[in-house]
């Protein structure tokens, strides 16, 4: 994985959002940590990202309400929402705002590697077909 990609790793729970960071950074990421939605939106606005991981409940912004501003801010960014099983049945309002794909808690490193691996991949490729190729002269 290039080691110029920053993932943006959002949750209330330190531990956990420490886990994640380690889990990410030991293949080549480079990590910005939040413990907020609204932390989030700001480091959004600072940083350029590959990927961001949200958990879907947090104090402050919803989980929805957090996708739906990350988008107006960056609309290509691809963004995971973390859900325990409980919440899952909420996690269909995220992808109706623009989420690309849900995490569900407890997940392993190797899952957390894979779905973010497919979020950054599915984003770029995405990116490729927009792109127009340029006027040969």
């Amino acid at each position: 994985m290039p080691t110029d990609s920053a993932i943006l790793v959002i949750d209330d729970e330190p531990l956990l959002r420490s886990a994640m960071a380690r889990t990410l950074r030991r293949v080549g990421f480079d990590i910005v940590q939040a413990a907020s939605g609204e932390e989030g939106l700001w480091a959004i606005d600072q940083h350029q990202f590959s990927c961001v991981i949200t958990d879907l409940e947090m104090p402050g912004l919803s989980g929805r309400e957090f996708v739906r501003r990350c988008h107006r801010l960056a609309p290509t960014l691809p963004v995971v929402v973390l859900t325990s099983p409980e919440h899952k049945n909420r996690v269909a309002e995220c992808l109706e705002e623009g989420a690309v794909d849900c995490l569900s808690k407890p997940f392993s490193d190797a899952d957390l590697r894979s779905i973010v691996r497919h979020a950054i991949d599915q984003s770029v490729a995405k990116a490729k077909r927009w792109m127009i190729p340029a006027a040969s002269h």
